[in-house]
């Protein structure tokens, strides 16, 4: 992940994405709510314990990170 400062390209009213990327940015939004229902008590007195594994948790989590750099990177900001 990047944390840099952006390029001033003036005032921003928008973005412009791809159809792909729009799609990409859907599911990773799927996925997210998914990771919270999977992480989520199911009943009373269950424990705090989730379906996942510690390795495919991370996994959903380096994907989905991927997955919005590409968003990112595709963005095509509007100007004034």
């Amino acid at each position: 992940m990047r944390n840099g400062q952006r390029t001033d390209i003036g005032p921003i009213n928008g973005f412009h994405l791809s159809l792909k990327d729009y799609v990409n940015l859907g599911q990773a939004r799927d996925q997210l709510r998914l990771l919270g229902d999977l992480a989520a008590p199911v009943g009373e007195g269950a424990d705090d314990r989730i379906a996942l594994s510690a390795e495919a948790l991370a996994d959903c989590f380096v994907r989905l990170a991927e997955e919005l750099e590409g968003v990112i990177d595709a963005a095509t900001p509007v100007t004034a």
